[in-house]
């Protein structure tokens, strides 16, 4: 997200001076932020597949980077916007902003159709299967003729793009400005809840809307429980943890 929102806010300032038409504009910044993230991803992918190290640590250390990446164009000149005072860029043009829908953007409409996308992708294509054979038993996959390193390398990939279209649209749709931060909620990166949530969905497609906006209303409306009624932030952690200790329960209860 990092990343994908990074090269979103620099492209948006950098062709400011060139006219492009809105949806050509807004469709080039997507595939430039998701062939970005895909980009950044291949660097803990080539150290999995090559060398072995877990993704799980590369992809932690990854994230560092990330993180001052985005500090160091907030504050540097031509990008920072010196008027604010939280480090930001200056507004991408307008022609890069996601257009509105009433309180929403068409954001929304483009991460519904990746779901569906991704379903299909999944669940009804060679690849989607090889994907989930290295994910259940990578020995047996490889047993069976499956190339694991290069499939390991396919997902992990893939992960990055959908995280760069992540960023790519928070940037275009919500703060229309890279923001120091942006990828940051209560404290944790927004990659933590989407494990949160692919976890209370049980890995059932049809369950991660469900799930996400079960998340997300938690997330949104801890601050505004906090101001209206006082009730504490720190609630909303708990919560959590109990729901993930029943969803962990469920699983042992019903493996399948």
């Amino acid at each position: 997200m990092l990343v994908g929102g990074t090269v979103v806010g620099l492209l948006g300032l950098a062709l400011r001076d060139f006219y492009v038409p809105s949806p050509i504009f807004v469709l080039l910044l997507i595939l430039a932020a998701s062939l970005a993230g895909a980009l950044w991803a291949a660097v803990p992918a080539v150290l999995r597949t090559q060398f072995g190290a877990k993704e799980i640590v590369t992809t932690i250390m990854m994230n560092f980077i990330a993180v001052y990446v985005v500090k160091y164009v907030c504050i540097i000149p031509p990008w920072a916007d010196p008027v604010m005072g939280h480090p930001m860029t200056f507004k991408i043009v307008a022609e890069a902003q996601l257009p509105r829908l009433g309180r929403f953007h068409v954001g929304v409409i483009l991460v519904l159709a990746i779901a569906i996308a991704t379903y299909f992708f999944m669940n009804r294509s060679i690849p989607g299967y090889e994907i989930k054979a290295v994910g259940a038993n990578p020995t047996a996959s490889q047993v069976f003729g499956i190339h694991t390193k290069r499939v390991m390398f396919l997902s992990l990939a893939i992960g990055g793009a959908m995280a760069g279209i992540g960023g790519a649209i928070e940037v275009m749709g919500v703060h229309h400005r890279l923001v120091d931060g942006f990828a940051l909620t209560c404290g944790a990166h927004y990659g933590v809840y989407g494990i949160l949530t692919a976890l209370v969905a049980l890995g059932s497609f049809a369950g991660l809307p469900v799930a996400a906006f079960l998340i997300s209303g938690l997330l949104v409306g801890a601050d505004a429980m906090q101001r209206t009624i006082g009730v504490p932030v720190e609630l909303v952690f708990i919560i959590q943890a109990l729901i993930v200790v029943l969803v962990v329960w469920i699983k042992k209860v019903r493996p399948g």
